[in-house]
């Protein structure tokens, strides 16, 4: 499945605006994706802001 995502959003990556901030959110994503174990997270706030994206980006520096 990561692969499968990462390709998706590097599709959508080349089209869109680099994130501007976010670095602490993009390491915390970023540590608990390389992490050994599984783990669950839930990202959520207001419609719009970029949630699904700032995931995205995430799986792609992997």
């Amino acid at each position: 499945m990561r692969k499968t995502l990462g390709m998706f959003f590097h599709i959508n990556h080349c089209m869109m605006a680099k994130i501007m901030g976010r670095k602490e959110e993009q390491k915390e994503l970023q540590r608990l994706y390389e992490s050994l174990r599984p783990k669950f997270v839930a990202i959520y706030g207001r419609r719009r802001v970029g949630k699904t994206f700032l995931s995205g980006i995430t799986t792609i520096s992997a």
